[in-house]
């Protein structure tokens, strides 16, 4: 072990000595670091090693505990701390990520995490208040994909779990015990059911079910009844439809849904009658996100995002004890947490440049702000380009929102980087804390991100425009959004490139091959290649919900459809590649599986294009599985790619990077 450390020493101070930062070479660039105006370089393993981040604080129910996320040399932990009084030193409770909450006796801690992203996902929980407890897997079976219903408040220390241990399509409910591990089931899946809600107590008040192929049905239960009437019907992803939570008294649910309406509200919906009461609408946005708290667990902050973020305060106390504490310039707050009381709250309070972590002391008199700390990029926001929302008008008339980071200093056409969100049904929002956009636009790229047709959060119309259009008008969203780059003077038209992952890998290869004289190169990360095999290999629990991949992509199992979809597959016209591409695949991938991207490397190789490809083991789709050395490893690569095809600045190796190379 020693002589490896020293042979990785004596590498790092090689690539040290011969890989130091290259100045940028685009006209644009190279003219604004001649007078000075560029800033300087921020190193890559500030944005993706991770070595000082902290936050997500959360509060025990009984206000007691503080527990967060932070780093100690490159580990990712949680730590734990009394909130007052003697004795508030932090102590790690445990290491690495997954969904984590406090159980209600405010002792225990509930933890969703799956192993090297393979999304089958285990409940476990560890006694955050004990040194030296251990984490307990509470769902032990293997290939199984577990998630937490409803922590019971009942005072058994139970929760409730759906697994699909069984059956991997369908999901059973479990009642466990958190100090035994003890498994009870509850409720044995008919082979319909997609969603039960629970509520504090342990009864079941709601279920989901399938209805044919195309629709789902909400029922209320009734005690002693297999299923209680039917209280709404819906169609696949025509509409939406989101149970969030129960009302105290379990007659009432909230959910999220744009059931008859263009967007998504936030309803209360009569268990027993059927009746629906709008709480909480935006005129411009969907209604993406609820909080829930306080004895009641009640919404207390509904979230939307036409460009900038909106919230709609559902307590009035609470809307007076934040707002009137708020900085000036506030253009995010995401609530994480609150006691039990909702005396004490922790909050992400993000502006232009800058990201802090607060609790919202409401005990007093008055309310207070306790400043928990900064995000890791604090030393360096001054560095960093302000993130603006645009609107696009797409050929045929639609609005596209999006976002655009200028690098300071660069005037006139430069070069562009079109960042494409995965999904495709999600979106991107405004964000200046970490991320990829914030690290290109630091090397010298504007980078814009346009919520193509098929986003989400902007109405139904927006969401349904996107039916039948992969490779189509989803795609001529795109080349519009160059285009209005173009044309505001912002892009050099011979150097935008194109990236993403997911459908924005997709994407990525649509526009290379599909159009390839519009884009100098893109970076393709787990790309569906094939959207035939991509549907067929989806795993089997998403069984259930295919229909809306089916009415917006295809059939597969119907051969017209069948070979449409491969007419859309990049995979089927690799011959027409002309660009500079580079592909980053995970081999733990089961969404995009590592054969969608190994197929497309040999064939576009076998016809003499040019594509470089990396691929990772021991991680999946989701970045957040890849921990701090792949990311950096990935992000500098494509650093590098795209400088050597845009004319960016690169940083160069670092230490860090040394030790990602080593151990990625």
């Amino acid at each position: 072990m020693r002589r490896l450390w020293a042979g990785l020493a004596l590498a790092a101070t090689a690539l040290l000595a011969g890989c130091a930062a290259t100045p940028p070479t685009h006209p644009a660039l190279a003219r604004a670091d001649a007078q000075g105006q560029l800033p300087p370089l921020v190193p890559a393993r500030v944005f993706f090693a991770n070595i000082d981040d902290h936050g997500s604080y959360r509060v025990s129910p009984d206000g007691r505990h503080l527990i967060w996320r932070a780093v100690r040399g490159t580990r990712s932990v949680l730590l734990v701390r009394p909130l007052d009084g003697p004795g508030t030193a932090e102590r790690v409770v445990l290491e690495g990520g997954g969904d984590i909450r406090w159980a209600p006796d405010s002792r225990h801690l509930i933890v969703r995490r799956d192993q090297g992203g393979d999304e089958n996902w285990h409940v476990y929980a560890i006694d955050a208040l004990t040194e030296g407890a251990v984490l307990r897997d509470l769902t032990p079976h293997p290939g199984t994909r577990a998630h937490l219903a409803r922590a019971l408040e009942d005072g058994s220390g139970d929760i409730v779990v759906g697994h699909n241990r069984r059956d991997k399509t369908w999901f059973d409910l479990y009642r466990i015990h958190l100090a035994s591990g003890r498994e009870t089931l509850i409720q044995r899946n008919p082979g319909d059911t997609v969603g039960t809600l629970v509520d504090r107590q342990g009864r079941q008040l709601a279920q989901v079910r399938k209805v044919g192929e195309q629709g789902f049905a909400l029922h209320a239960l009734r005690e002693g009844e297999p299923r209680g009437p039917e209280l709404q019907h819906w169609r696949a992803h025509d509409d939406f439809v989101n149970l969030i939570g129960a009302t105290e008294d379990g007659r009432g649910a909230y959910l999220l849904t744009n059931r008859g309406r263009e967007r998504l509200v936030l309803a209360r919906i009569d268990l027993a009658s059927g009746e629906e009461q709008v709480l909480h609408a935006d005129s411009d946005a969907d209604v993406e996100s609820v909080f829930l708290g306080g004895a009641d667990h009640a919404p207390l902050a509904a979230f939307s995002a036409p460009h900038y973020q909106r919230v709609g305060w559902l307590d009035a106390a609470l809307r007076r004890d934040v707002q009137g504490l708020l900085p000036a310039g506030t253009r995010r707050v995401i609530v994480y947490s609150a006691s039990r009381d909702a005396r004490l709250v922790t909050l992400q309070i993000d502006g232009d440049a800058s990201r802090r972590h607060a609790l919202l002391d409401r005990r007093g008199a008055q309310a207070q702000l306790r400043w928990l700390g900064d995000d890791l990029l604090a030393p360096w926001r001054h560095l960093l380009a302000p993130t603006r929302p645009v609107t696009i008008t797409a050929r045929d008339g639609l609005t596209l929102p999006g976002y655009l980071n200028e690098p300071p200093g660069v005037t006139g056409p430069g070069p562009l980087v079109l960042a494409v969100h995965g999904g495709p049904w999600a979106r991107d929002h405004w964000d200046n804390g970490l991320g990829t956009a914030q690290f290109l636009a630091n090397r010298g790229y504007r980078v814009l991100r346009v919520n193509y047709r098929g986003s989400t959060g902007y109405g139904r119309r927006h969401t349904e425009a996107a039916v039948g259009e992969f490779a189509g008008k989803m795609h001529e969203d795109l080349l519009d959004a160059a285009t209005w780059a173009v044309a505001q003077g912002l892009a050099d038209p011979q150097r935008i490139a194109i990236t993403g992952a997911s459908y924005g890998g997709y994407a990525t290869l649509v526009g290379l091959t599909f159009t390839p004289e519009r884009f100098a190169c893109g970076v393709a990360t787990v790309p569906p290649t094939d959207l035939v095999t991509l549907v067929e290999d989806f795993p089997p629990y998403w069984g259930p919900f295919l229909a809306g991949w089916y009415r917006y992509v295809g059939n597969p199992k119907d051969p017209a459809q069948r070979s449409v979809m491969a007419a859309k597959s990049p995979l089927n016209h690799v011959d027409a590649l002309q660009k500079p591409l580079l592909i980053i695949q995970t081999a733990g991938d089961v969404r995009v599986r590592q054969d969608q991207s190994d197929r497309f490397v040999a064939a576009a190789r076998a016809a003499g294009k040019r594509v470089d490809y990396i691929t990772y083991g021991g991680a999946g789709h989701q970045r957040s599985s890849w921990g701090w050395a792949r990311q950096l490893h990935a992000s500098r690569a494509s650093e590098d790619f795209l400088a050597n095809c845009l004319g960016g600045r690169s940083a160069g190796f670092d230490l860090y990077e040394a030790a990602a190379w080593a151990f990625r």
